[in-house]
Order: C-alpha cells, then sequence, then structure tokens
C-alpha cells in the first residue's frame, strides 16, 4: 500500500519497479509498465466501440428514414460494433437513399428528392470529418439538392431567392439576390467556393411571378404585297416578355425596417430631452422598446415566417430591455433615462450589423 499515491511515475520504494499512473474518470489508476500496455488496448477498444456504436446508430436511423428494410436494420442493430457494422449500416442507408430517390425522380416528386440529398450531402460531410473543402462526391450530392429544390419551386415562379443565412462573406454576397431557376439548372453556383463553412447553409426560396403565364404571343398576320411574306409574319412569335423581378419579404423588409427603427430612435431621444408630455412619450417609449430593439437584431436569424419573425422581435425586444435595465440596477446606477440611451445604442449597432453584413439594402 502506498500511502500517499503517487500523483506521477515513480520507482516503487519495495521491488523498484517503475509505477505508471494514469487518471480514468477523475480516479488514479497505478500501473506496472507490464499491465499499461493491455491497459491502453483496453481503453482503445472501449473508445471504438463507443464511436462505432454511436455512427451504427445514426446511419441506422437515417436509413429507417428512408423505409429500409427492417429485417438487416435489425440485423445490423443487434451485431457487435465494429468497423464493419458501421460500413454496412452506411451502405445500408445509402442503397435505400438511391431507391428513395430514383422513386422520386420517377413520380416527379422533385421536393422529396431536395430532402434526400440534403440529407445525403450533411451525413456524409460529417463523416467525412467536415473536411474544407469537401469532397467532390459530397459536392455532388449537394448540387443534386439544389437542382432538385429548383425544379420543386418551377411551380411557383421563374425566380427564386438566395438566402444565405448569416453563412460567411462569400456567401453574403449573394444574399437577398433573386436568379432565374433556367440559368442556374445550366450552372450550379452552391456550394459557394471558398466557403470557410465547407459546405454552406445557403438555401433557395421561391419567389411566385409577378404576373401570370399566359400563352405566347403571336404576331398577327399584317396586308402585304408579298403573298409569301403572310406566312412568315404569322409564325414570327414576339420576344418574350421581361417580368419584373419581384422581391422576396427579406428585401422588403430590409429597405422599410432601417428607416423606421432609427426614426424611432431619434423620435425617442427628442422625447426625453424636451421632456414631451407623457401621453406622447408613453406610448412613443413603449413602441420602441418593445418592437424597435429587438427588430434591429432578429433580421440577422433569417426567420421565414414574418408572424415568427413579429414574435421572435418582441420577446428580443423584451429580454434586451430587462437585462440592460437589471445591469444598471445591481450596479447600484439605476436610470431610465441612461438606461434608455443604453438601449438606443444597441438598437442602432443591431441595424448597423445588418448592413454590415449584408442584410439591408
Amino acid at each position: 500500500m502506498l500511502d500517499p499515491a503517487p500523483e506521477r511515475g515513480r520507482l516503487c520504494p519495495r521491488c523498484r519497479r517503475r509505477i505508471v499512473v494514469r487518471r480514468v474518470d477523475g480516479r488514479l489508476v497505478l500501473l506496472t509498465e507490464k499491465a499499461l500496455e493491455v491497459f491502453e488496448s483496453e481503453r482503445e477498444r472501449e473508445t471504438n466501440e463507443r464511436t462505432w456504436t454511436s455512427e451504427r446508430r445514426g446511419w441506422l436511423a437515417l436509413a429507417k428514414g428512408l423505409a429500409a428494410p427492417d429485417t438487416r436494420v435489425a440485423r445490423l442493430d443487434a451485431a457487435p460494433p465494429s468497423e464493419a457494422v458501421v460500413g454496412a449500416s452506411k451502405d445500408l442507408f445509402l442503397a435505400a437513399a438511391e431507391r428513395a430517390v430514383r422513386t422520386a425522380r420517377r413520380d416527379k416528386r422533385w421536393d422529396q428528392v431536395a430532402r434526400i440529398r440534403r440529407e445525403q450531402a450533411a451525413a456524409l460531410y460529417r463523416a467525412s470529418g467536415s473536411a474544407i473543402p469537401p469532397p467532390d462526391e459530397v459536392v455532388a450530392l449537394h448540387r443534386a439538392w439544389s437542382e432538385a429544390a429548383l425544379r420543386s419551386y418551377g411551380g411557383f415562379g421563374r425566380q427564386v431567392e438566395l438566402v444565405a443565412a448569416g453563412c460567411c462573406a462569400i456567401c453574403a454576397g449573394d444574399n437577398g439576390r433573386t436568379f432565374r431557376i433556367s440559368a442556374e439548372l445550366r450552372g450550379q453556383r452552391l456550394p459557394h467556393a471558398g466557403c470557410p463553412k465547407g459546405l454552406c447553409q445557403c438555401d433557395w426560396w421561391p419567389l411566385p411571378d409577378s404576373k401570370g403565364r399566359g400563352p405566347r404571343v403571336r404576331r398577327q398576320a399584317t396586308p402585304s404585297a408579298s403573298p409569301a411574306a403572310a406566312p412568315v409574319a404569322e409564325l414570327a412569335p414576339l420576344p418574350e416578355p421581361e417580368f419584373e423581378r419581384p422581391r422576396g419579404w427579406h428585401q422588403i423588409r430590409a429597405e422599410n425596417w432601417p428607416r423606421i427603427i432609427v426614426a424611432s430612435t431619434i423620435a425617442v431621444e427628442i422625447a426625453s430631452l424636451v421632456n414631451v408630455d407623457p401621453l406622447v412619450r408613453g406610448p412613443l417609449v413603449l413602441w420602441f422598446s418593445l418592437v424597435c430593439t429587438g427588430m434591429a437584431w432578429v433580421g440577422l436569424l433569417r426567420i421565414r415566417e414574418q408572424l415568427a419573425e413579429a414574435v421572435s422581435a418582441i420577446a428580443l425586444s423584451v429580454a434586451l430591455s430587462g437585462l440592460t435595465a437589471a445591469a444598471f440596477l445591481y450596479a447600484g446606477l439605476w436610470s431610465p433615462s441612461w438606461t434608455m440611451v443604453v438601449l438606443e445604442a444597441i438598437t442602432l449597432v443591431g441595424v448597423m450589423l445588418n448592413r454590415r453584413l449584408g442584410e439591408t439594402a
């Protein structure tokens, strides 16, 4: 018995053999040099089994989501964890994905094709260790998702909006821009080359056409002295009209809300300085504290639904106002006027960040 137990390796005072010290789950383990090799191999085996079990569980969950055969899933789940079992589980998922994609493409269900391809790309990218740049196989699957997503939006209109979701500076260059679906199908731009996240998180949003798709208009035949010219005039189509590019909700919001927020901030500050009647100043301060503060920051989240964005803005406003007031209170510097000044500064910083990151126009 060694008392106290050694904290680092040393020679045993009795047998003069070297003592090796290891820590396992916060406890000290004292080993001889002969037992060290067995100990390390057992620890490596346990670590590998945990890793294999986790990876197998992930691949089988994806395979079950694509209606893989239950018998094969159960057989792989019951097998002892190993690298071969993980590989078989991955192959089962990929086979089920290809089968589901073929069925969906045959039925023209492009939204399902897009979902499966993106799921494949994300799973294989994680399995590759999130390498930068992504492997060619992952890039091909990501572009297959993009193509299927664009085809699924063809029923809404001829254009789509690219949403970068605050990914990176490279992706922000295309954030909010609109593109023709036909042009994007000829040359894929996603994933963006040079994105520091490897497999960028950019997405397509559909943009409904502002005008309906009517039949092509052809020129009416005009009287002519030459009878041979009339058939040519009847068949000559007019150039396809150019439609005005529709703007997405985020573009419209980004153009108007910064002006509203800045104007509200100036109005609140003026009302505080000149001591406006409380019946006017109260609603103005309430509007600024409950809406403008959160709306200045919520644009960074790129929330799709307008109602969800409004609710999130109110919740964020309440949180920022409460945290600012609590900070002044705990610091012993309580002052309503200075609290409002800090909220105004936070709001203006949010507006500037939105513009800096490409959110505002």
